[in-house]
């Protein structure tokens, strides 16, 4: 098992944060299988929604290092590879907002905003920002203070510095469909 990633809640089309390293040598066969589960309450056994295998090789020679495949319960998993360079260190960060915008009104305009932050790359096919690291939302706020956050330079950034990074923060909605409440763009370096 290389691992698991994160769960991302009511979202019927999740992109996951985790990366996995597996090594590979060039010209040799190697498959993952990728397992997709509905995570149930605890003592409960998650279900299973479909799984599908993926060969690396076929992968790299696919457009944009990604490679789709269907499930038989329906829905289709995307998978992308891609070169990581060793780690040249880690980002540190501690994020705050301060009267973010309520973009969540709620029942006779008394809700607050349930705001969590992304941290994305921007891919060099410009296939569009890929998130890296999310943070867990707070629930109706407009002042959050999330936890630190820690996020390897080289998936990051591919340990250049002055590499355009972008941090989006959004309202949490239990339909999966999350507003944006704002977004900036700057480079580890600034």
């Amino acid at each position: 098992t290389l691992g698991v990633t994160e769960t991302v809640k009511d979202d019927l089309n999740p992109i996951w944060t985790k990366f996995f390293n597996i090594n590979y040598e060039l010209g040799k066969l190697k498959v993952i299988n990728v397992g997709i589960f509905d995570k149930m309450k605890d003592g409960e056994t998650d279900k299973t929604m479909g799984s599908a295998a993926f060969e690396i090789g076929d992968m790299l020679g696919s457009k944009g290092n990604i490679t789709a495949k269907r499930l038989r319960n329906g829905g289709v998993l995307f998978a992308k590879v891609r070169h990581v360079p060793r780690a040249d260190g880690d980002l540190y960060i501690k994020l705050r907002g301060f009267n973010v915008k309520n973009v969540d009104r709620g029942f006779l305009r008394r809700g607050k905003s349930d705001p969590y932050f992304e941290i994305s790359y921007l891919e060099d096919d410009s296939a569009g920002w890929t998130p890296v690291a999310r943070s867990k939302k707070i629930s109706h706020t407009l002042n959050p203070c999330w936890k630190p956050t820690e996020v390897a330079l080289d998936r990051l950034c591919d340990n250049d510095r002055d590499k355009a990074i972008r941090i989006t923060v959004l309202d949490h909605e239990r339909s999966g469909k999350h507003q944006l409440i704002g977004s900036v763009e700057a480079t580890v370096n600034t």
